[in-house]
């Protein structure tokens, strides 16, 4: 076999790959504001700050949107009821989703006053903080039953929330 054969299979299998990858799996799930590129997904098309980017994806794309970092699918949830109907009322349904590095950074847990300390930074929405203690308690809860084997809740103190102004 030849160098330019060889070079032809590799180049098509990758364009195959990339099919499947992006474009078929990409029908069961949230429309993307644009086509994700091979391999780093929508990471070229994010500035260093991403809420005027997301909330532009949120007039062209709706309440939810999908995006890609590399090759790591991310659903956006903009909007508070959605946002408790998936965390609280279908909590089940998604606690096994992967931990990714800002639920690492955004959740500390103090074990001796049984504190969630929550970083978050100042949300417009007037019920923010009554609804995100509710969706930070469910999901710790869950969160703490997967990493531990329990299958009982777990009853967890207050909820500290960190408001960042910029």
């Amino acid at each position: 076999m030849d160098f330019t054969t060889l070079a032809l299979i590799s180049f098509t299998s990758l364009l195959v790959y990339a099919y499947y990858r992006f474009v078929k799996k990409s029908l069961n799930v949230p429309p993307c504001p644009v086509r994700p590129l091979p391999v780093v997904g929508h990471l070229l098309t994010l500035k260093a700050d991403q809420r005027p980017q997301f909330q532009q994806w949120r007039k062209e794309c709706g309440d939810i949107f999908s995006i890609y970092l590399g090759s790591k699918l991310l659903v956006v949830i903009n909007d508070f009821d959605l946002i408790k109907e998936t965390f609280v009322k279908r909590a089940d349904d998604f606690s096994d989703r992967p931990v990714m590095f800002i639920d690492e950074v955004s959740f500390q847990f103090d074990f001796k006053s049984q504190a969630l300390e929550v970083s978050q930074p100042l949300a417009t929405h007037p019920y923010w903080e009554r609804t995100l203690t509710q969706v930070m308690h469910s999901t710790y809860c869950l969160m703490l039953n997967n990493k531990t084997g329990q299958s009982q809740s777990i009853k967890l103190g207050p909820i500290i929330i960190h408001q960042h102004f910029s």
